[in-house]
């Protein structure tokens, strides 16, 4: 299948500032009420670069047939968490306040003898059940990823 790079670009202009406003949102949620878990871990959050969603649609297309539709990190959250402990808190955190539809935890590929990258993703979109999203429904199917890890791992 031929990556069109300008119907990817053209879509991307419409849904950018739809994602950019879905992330203030669950920013801003994260931050207020994240700390019922007695934990501060560090938020942060991004839209993903034009440049980088052709990359990113180019390679998977390369194994498999992949569009920009399948692509679940448009936004992206990362949660820094000061301890490893806490990883565990912020995993029933995003469980309670969000709908997963995958999670990896990389950590379980590692192989012993290899140094490598490791985090918790989570595929998720809002619950309109939360009180903080219920106002929100618009954006209730578009799907962004959750990246969670400790402060010595980032």
């Amino acid at each position: 299948m031929a990556l069109n790079i300008q119907e990817i670009a053209d879509k991307w202009k419409i849904d950018e500032s739809q994602y950019s406003e879905l992330g203030k949102l669950v920013y801003s949620f994260i931050k207020k009420e994240i700390t019922a878990f007695e934990i501060l871990p560090e938020v942060s959050c991004r839209t993903k670069e034009l440049l980088s969603i052709i990359k990113k649609i180019k390679k998977k297309n390369l194994k498999k047939e992949y569009d920009y539709s399948m692509l679940n990190d448009k936004l992206g959250v990362r949660i820094i968490c000061t301890f490893k402990e806490d990883m565990n808190k912020v995993d029933e955190f995003i469980k309670n306040s969000f709908e997963v539809r995958s999670t990896e935890y990389k950590s379980e590929k590692l192989d012993f003898n290899r140094l490598d990258y490791i985090s918790n993703h989570y595929d998720v979109v809002i619950k309109s059940s939360v009180p903080f999203f219920s106002k929100h429904t618009r954006y209730n199917n578009l799907v962004f990823e959750i990246q969670v890890r400790t402060l010595n791992q980032h």
